[in-house]
Protein backbone atom coordinates (compact mmCIF):
# COMPACT_ATOMS: atom_id res chain seq x y z
CA UNK A 1 0.00 0.00 0.00
CA UNK A 2 2.66 2.46 0.88
CA UNK A 3 4.94 1.65 -2.45
CA UNK A 4 1.78 1.72 -4.25
CA UNK A 5 1.20 5.44 -2.78
CA UNK A 6 4.77 6.73 -3.29
CA UNK A 7 4.85 5.48 -6.74
CA UNK A 8 1.67 7.28 -7.27
CA UNK A 9 2.90 10.53 -5.73
CA UNK A 10 6.20 10.21 -7.31
CA UNK A 11 4.37 9.87 -11.04
CA UNK A 12 1.80 12.83 -10.21
CA UNK A 13 5.32 14.59 -9.36
CA UNK A 14 7.04 13.87 -12.32
CA UNK A 15 4.21 14.93 -14.20
CA UNK A 16 5.12 18.18 -13.22
CA UNK A 17 7.46 20.63 -14.86
CA UNK A 18 11.16 20.21 -13.78
CA UNK A 19 11.41 23.47 -11.95
CA UNK A 20 7.96 23.51 -10.53
CA UNK A 21 7.83 20.47 -8.99
CA UNK A 22 11.47 21.20 -6.70
CA UNK A 23 9.81 24.53 -5.89
CA UNK A 24 7.18 22.88 -4.04
CA UNK A 25 6.82 23.91 -0.14
CA UNK A 26 7.39 21.15 2.42
CA UNK A 27 3.99 22.29 3.88
CA UNK A 28 2.01 22.19 -0.04
CA UNK A 29 3.50 18.66 -0.48
CA UNK A 30 1.90 17.42 2.65
CA UNK A 31 -1.32 18.55 2.26
CA UNK A 32 -1.56 17.19 -0.87
CA UNK A 33 0.19 13.86 -0.80
CA UNK A 34 -3.20 12.31 0.10
CA UNK A 35 -5.26 13.95 -2.55
CA UNK A 36 -6.14 12.03 -5.74
CA UNK A 37 -4.79 14.78 -7.80
CA UNK A 38 -1.68 15.77 -7.18
CA UNK A 39 -0.82 18.06 -9.49
CA UNK A 40 -4.26 19.68 -8.93
CA UNK A 41 -3.88 20.40 -5.10
CA UNK A 42 -0.19 21.68 -5.88
CA UNK A 43 -1.35 24.28 -8.34
CA UNK A 44 -4.66 24.84 -6.61
CA UNK A 45 -2.28 25.54 -3.28
CA UNK A 46 -0.24 27.67 -5.25
CA UNK A 47 -3.19 29.80 -6.44
CA UNK A 48 -4.62 30.51 -3.22
CA UNK A 49 -4.25 33.88 -1.35
CA UNK A 50 -3.07 33.82 2.32
CA UNK A 51 -6.67 33.93 4.51
CA UNK A 52 -5.97 37.78 6.69
CA UNK A 53 -9.30 37.96 8.41
CA UNK A 54 -12.87 37.86 8.24
CA UNK A 55 -14.14 41.31 9.37
CA UNK A 56 -13.63 45.10 8.93
CA UNK A 57 -13.78 47.46 11.89
CA UNK A 58 -17.39 49.22 11.80
CA UNK A 59 -18.23 51.49 8.60
CA UNK A 60 -15.38 49.91 6.73
CA UNK A 61 -15.54 47.65 3.44
CA UNK A 62 -13.48 45.07 2.58
CA UNK A 63 -11.18 45.66 -0.58
CA UNK A 64 -9.57 42.84 -1.10
CA UNK A 65 -5.59 41.71 -0.22
CA UNK A 66 -6.53 42.41 3.64
CA UNK A 67 -7.43 46.41 3.52
CA UNK A 68 -10.94 47.73 4.30
CA UNK A 69 -11.67 51.21 4.15
CA UNK A 70 -13.74 53.42 5.81
CA UNK A 71 -17.63 54.15 4.03
CA UNK A 72 -17.92 58.09 4.41
CA UNK A 73 -20.87 60.34 3.02
CA UNK A 74 -20.47 63.13 0.55
CA UNK A 75 -23.11 65.68 0.19
CA UNK A 76 -23.88 67.36 -2.49
CA UNK A 77 -26.56 69.60 -3.88
CA UNK A 78 -30.21 67.80 -4.99
CA UNK A 79 -28.95 68.54 -8.85
CA UNK A 80 -25.35 68.23 -8.18
CA UNK A 81 -23.96 65.35 -10.33
CA UNK A 82 -22.00 63.32 -7.95
CA UNK A 83 -23.02 59.35 -7.46
CA UNK A 84 -22.49 56.61 -5.51
CA UNK A 85 -19.29 54.47 -5.45
CA UNK A 86 -20.13 51.52 -6.98
CA UNK A 87 -17.80 48.88 -5.14
CA UNK A 88 -19.61 49.70 -2.21
CA UNK A 89 -23.31 50.65 -3.61
CA UNK A 90 -26.03 48.86 -2.67
CA UNK A 91 -23.92 46.47 -0.37
CA UNK A 92 -23.77 45.89 3.15
CA UNK A 93 -26.19 48.00 4.96
CA UNK A 94 -24.03 51.23 3.59
CA UNK A 95 -26.87 54.38 3.35
CA UNK A 96 -26.11 57.89 3.24
CA UNK A 97 -29.80 59.53 3.36
CA UNK A 98 -30.31 63.39 2.66
CA UNK A 99 -29.63 66.39 5.18
CA UNK A 100 -31.04 69.72 5.32
CA UNK A 101 -28.85 72.43 3.72
CA UNK A 102 -30.41 76.13 4.34
CA UNK A 103 -28.24 77.63 2.53
CA UNK A 104 -28.85 76.02 -0.80
CA UNK A 105 -31.49 76.63 -3.24
CA UNK A 106 -33.32 73.49 -2.60
CA UNK A 107 -32.93 73.56 1.23
CA UNK A 108 -32.06 69.79 1.06
CA UNK A 109 -28.18 68.10 0.07
CA UNK A 110 -28.08 64.34 -1.06
CA UNK A 111 -25.47 62.17 0.43
CA UNK A 112 -23.18 59.43 -1.61
CA UNK A 113 -21.34 56.77 -0.45
CA UNK A 114 -17.24 57.41 -0.93
CA UNK A 115 -14.03 55.80 0.57
CA UNK A 116 -11.90 56.87 3.14
CA UNK A 117 -9.53 56.13 5.48
CA UNK A 118 -7.59 52.29 4.96
CA UNK A 119 -7.77 49.87 7.67
CA UNK A 120 -6.62 46.39 8.43
CA UNK A 121 -9.22 43.25 8.13
CA UNK A 122 -9.74 41.71 11.54
CA UNK A 123 -10.58 38.41 12.36
CA UNK A 124 -14.06 37.21 14.38
CA UNK A 125 -15.31 33.82 15.42
CA UNK A 126 -18.90 34.67 14.62
CA UNK A 127 -18.12 34.89 10.80
CA UNK A 128 -17.17 32.27 8.33
CA UNK A 129 -12.91 32.16 7.85
CA UNK A 130 -13.00 33.14 4.91
CA UNK A 131 -12.61 36.86 3.50
CA UNK A 132 -15.25 39.42 3.02
CA UNK A 133 -16.51 39.73 -0.57
CA UNK A 134 -15.11 42.99 -1.73
CA UNK A 135 -17.63 46.07 -1.00
CA UNK A 136 -19.15 44.08 2.35
CA UNK A 137 -18.33 44.46 5.81
CA UNK A 138 -17.74 40.81 6.81
CA UNK A 139 -18.22 37.35 5.79
CA UNK A 140 -21.25 37.25 7.80
CA UNK A 141 -23.02 39.73 5.66
CA UNK A 142 -22.79 36.72 2.34
CA UNK A 143 -23.30 33.33 5.04
CA UNK A 144 -24.15 30.44 3.49
CA UNK A 145 -26.73 28.46 6.55
CA UNK A 146 -25.27 25.84 8.11
CA UNK A 147 -21.31 27.20 7.63
CA UNK A 148 -20.51 26.57 11.70
CA UNK A 149 -21.40 23.18 11.13
CA UNK A 150 -19.42 22.58 7.84
CA UNK A 151 -16.32 24.58 9.15
CA UNK A 152 -16.80 22.21 12.21
CA UNK A 153 -16.19 18.99 10.05
CA UNK A 154 -13.62 20.76 7.96
CA UNK A 155 -11.97 21.33 10.94
CA UNK A 156 -11.90 18.02 12.46
CA UNK A 157 -9.08 15.30 12.58
CA UNK A 158 -9.97 12.95 10.18
CA UNK A 159 -7.57 10.28 12.17
CA UNK A 160 -6.52 8.64 15.17
CA UNK A 161 -6.10 11.63 18.48
CA UNK A 162 -2.44 9.91 18.38
CA UNK A 163 -1.82 11.27 15.00
CA UNK A 164 -4.30 14.65 15.10
CA UNK A 165 -1.18 16.91 16.11
CA UNK A 166 0.62 16.11 13.08
CA UNK A 167 -1.97 16.58 10.43
CA UNK A 168 -3.14 12.91 10.63
CA UNK A 169 0.58 12.42 8.63
CA UNK A 170 1.88 9.20 9.74
CA UNK A 171 5.54 9.40 8.57
CA UNK A 172 5.85 12.89 10.67
CA UNK A 173 4.37 10.66 13.61
CA UNK A 174 6.87 8.13 13.37
CA UNK A 175 10.17 10.72 12.74
CA UNK A 176 8.54 12.53 16.35
CA UNK A 177 8.69 9.08 17.95
CA UNK A 178 11.56 7.37 17.33
CA UNK A 179 11.25 4.28 19.14
CA UNK A 180 7.58 3.45 17.27
CA UNK A 181 10.02 4.16 14.02
CA UNK A 182 12.10 1.57 14.77
CA UNK A 183 9.29 -0.87 16.29
CA UNK A 184 7.47 -0.10 12.87
CA UNK A 185 10.43 -0.55 10.06
CA UNK A 186 11.52 -3.72 12.28
CA UNK A 187 7.19 -5.33 11.83
CA UNK A 188 6.35 -3.65 8.72
CA UNK A 189 3.51 -6.06 8.35
CA UNK A 190 2.07 -4.53 11.95
CA UNK A 191 3.28 -1.33 11.09
CA UNK A 192 1.01 -1.03 8.01
CA UNK A 193 -2.11 -2.06 10.17
CA UNK A 194 -1.14 0.15 12.68
CA UNK A 195 -0.74 3.28 10.06
CA UNK A 196 -4.81 1.86 8.33
CA UNK A 197 -6.05 2.02 11.88
CA UNK A 198 -4.46 5.26 13.22
CA UNK A 199 -5.06 7.37 9.84
CA UNK A 200 -8.73 6.28 9.27
CA UNK A 201 -11.57 8.74 10.45
CA UNK A 202 -13.13 7.83 13.45
CA UNK A 203 -16.45 8.75 12.84
CA UNK A 204 -16.45 6.78 9.73
CA UNK A 205 -15.15 3.25 11.29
Amino acid sequence: MIRTTLVLIGLAAASLPAAAAGEVAPEVHNLCLQAADYRGCVEAQAGTPEYLGNKCPKQYAYMGAGNCQQVVCSYTGIGGGDRHNPIIAGKSTWKCGNRINWWSYAGIDKGHLKLGAIAPVQQTDDCPSVEPEIGWNSSCENAKPGWRAAEAEAKRPKCSKRLAPFECDWNAYLEANPGMKAWAEANPGAAEQQRIKLTADPLKN
